[in-house]
C-alpha cells in the first residue's frame, strides 16, 4: 500500500468510523455503500455488491452463471 493510504487507514482505525452507519439518516447503513457508488462509476455497472471472503464471492457468481442447473463444488 501506498505510504499516502497506510496514513489514512491508520487514521480511521485510530478514532471512531462511520462504516456501518449513514451520519445523514442517522441509521445503520450496509458496509458496502460507502464503494457502491464508486464501484458503479468505476465499471459503469447499474448496481454493485462487495462480499467480504472468496466463498462469498464464489456463491453468487455461482448463482448467477449456473442459475438453476447443479454444481459441484470442492473446498479442496
Amino acid at each position: 500500500m501506498s505510504p499516502l493510504a497506510l496514513e489514512r487507514l491508520g487514521a480511521v482505525a485510530a478514532a471512531y468510523s462511520n462504516l456501518s452507519s449513514t451520519l445523514a439518516r442517522r441509521n445503520v447503513a450496509t458496509r458496502y455503500s460507502h464503494v457502491e457508488a464508486l464501484l458503479q462509476r468505476l465499471t459503469g455497472a447499474e448496481d454493485a455488491l462487495v462480499v467480504n471472503n472468496n466463498a462469498a464471492a464464489v456463491l453468487l457468481a455461482l448463482e448467477t452463471l449456473a442459475h438453476g442447473r447443479e454444481v459441484i463444488v470442492s473446498q479442496w
